[in-house]
């Protein structure tokens, strides 16, 4: 089981990030499937992602607009990449869920 914050605030400017129950299960499920091939990779994966939430709540608006309030911010990470799906106003950001770019969606 990995730990996962609900919600991050780097300062008094950012906005709150809440990591949904059903991203916080993608989380687990792309970090355990990583942990099995490679656990230093998983430990990268679950830095990098934080890190991400983390500058969604100073730039909420820097992932695709993917329709009138959805946006998808794209994550690199070695020859791939990860997409957090989200939605932002001015109460704070919602990561609804997070997958493999590789991944059917």
């Amino acid at each position: 089981m990995i730990a996962f914050s609900r919600a991050t605030a780097g300062s008094v400017l950012a906005r709150p990030v809440h990591v949904s129950a059903q991203a916080e299960r993608d989380i687990e499920r792309l970090h355990d499937w990583l942990l099995e091939r490679s656990p230093a990779a998983a430990i990268r994966l679950i830095a990098l992602l934080e890190e991400s939430f983390e500058s969604l709540s100073q730039f909420s608006d820097r992932g695709r607009l993917v329709d009138d309030r959805i946006r998808e911010l794209i994550v690199p990470f070695g020859g791939s990449s990860y997409v957090i799906r989200y939605e932002a106003d001015a109460a704070g950001v919602l990561v609804s869920r997070v997958w493999h770019g590789l991944e059917d969606r």
